[in-house]
């Protein structure tokens, strides 16, 4: 059987504020006085009466959480939008947004908490540079690596590394030497060739 209601009437629950009622073909949800969710059509609305995709968050500062509950913490993710922009917090310097797909067998991206991006499908260890661009052939073992370094970032790089751990094939480096100087350095084979002051 049904529980029938007509027009007008809702669900409420002893004399609170807290409510379900049907309008123009929509479930509208109250609590504290205030509709806060909204299920039209095969929408779902919190913050809006009128949402326009499947789920839709309106609010100063949307988001979505997701919390780890089987890691020590518990540990969590935020999606985030603010002023226009998208937010993917995850919570901790120590954790990384990882881009994956395939189950999650196949790394396409990887940003790490500190501010090092890692692009390709062979990236088995994180970036150590402030851009790591693994092979394109999973089995050459060989990258590209934009970085700065030195205590105040006086040089800046990029460098074609062959398989981790036996060194660089080629580099090419600029170094700040004093102010407006500098000189821009081409090395091979772990060596200096061409020195550009």
């Amino acid at each position: 059987g049904h529980i029938n209601l007509s027009a007008g009437f809702s669900i409420q629950w002893g004399d609170s504020h807290e409510r379900i009622e049907q309008s123009n073909g929509k479930l509208e949800f109250f609590t504290n006085n205030g509709e806060k969710m909204t299920l039209s059509g095969d929408n779902l609305g919190i913050g809006t009466d009128a949402p326009d995709t499947q789920l839709h968050l309106s609010g100063a500062t949307p988001a979505i959480r997701l919390t780890d509950t089987d890691t020590a913490g518990p540990l969590h993710c935020d999606i985030e939008s603010a002023s226009g922009d998208l937010f993917l917090d995850t919570g901790s310097v120590h954790r990384d947004v990882i881009i994956t797909s395939v189950g999650k067998t196949n790394e396409i991206a990887r940003f790490t908490g500190d501010g090092k991006v890692g692009i390709g499908t062979n990236l088995t260890t994180t970036p150590s540079s402030t851009l790591t661009v693994s092979p394109h052939n999973s089995t050459s073992g060989r990258n590209i690596s934009i970085y700065t370094s030195g205590a105040v970032g006086n040089k800046a790089g990029i460098f074609f590394n062959s398989t981790s751990g036996t060194g660089n094939l080629a580099e090419i480096q600029a170094e700040y030497k004093g102010t407006n100087e500098g000189e821009l350095v081409f090395s091979t084979s772990m060596s200096k060739r061409i020195t550009i002051q």
